[in-house]
């Protein structure tokens, strides 16, 4: 009698955990870390592609400091300043949207002729880094998630 209701209990033991979904063999595999010098990679391009940006630099970076940031550094040849705006515009989206993560902040700074500076308050951002909230509220959701919502 003490055998079998040992039996039982090692019964119990082995399939109460695989029939709740807590065994070991039905944990999904986790997801890769974005690789975020790729992704800066990726965006430096193809922001220095773009019409009137004479030059660019993306950084693509995660921490406990600075949260899930992209910052962007870039330069422009115009000196009409609607087009200005128009530019740093497509460059704060395009911080938006990177493939890596939902960023929780977008830093941008476009330097035009004559020195003339100008970041995400030039849109009507609160800060110079755009935050998730103000970003989904001008652009949408985020490429990295479609489904994100502040």
């Amino acid at each position: 009698m003490r055998r079998l209701l040992a039996c039982c209990a090692l019964g119990l033991l082995t399939l109460v955990p695989a029939c709740s979904g807590g065994g070991a063999d039905t944990a999904a595999p986790a997801s890769p870390a974005p690789d975020l010098a790729a992704e800066s990679d990726r965006l430096t391009a193809a922001l220095s592609a773009l019409d009137a940006v004479t030059s660019a630099e993306v950084q693509v970076r995660s921490g406990a400091t600075w949260g899930q940031q992209v910052v962007i550094d870039a330069a422009t040849s115009t000196t009409d300043p609607a087009e200005q705006l128009a530019v740093l515009d497509r460059l704060v989206h395009a911080g938006w949207d990177t493939a890596a993560f939902v960023p929780t902040d977008v830093s941008t700074v476009l330097t035009a002729p004559g020195g003339a500076v100008l970041d995400a308050r030039d849109l009507g951002f609160t800060h110079q880094g755009a935050g998730p909230t103000g970003l989904y509220e001008r652009y949408g959701p985020p490429a990295a998630d479609p489904g994100w919502r502040p």
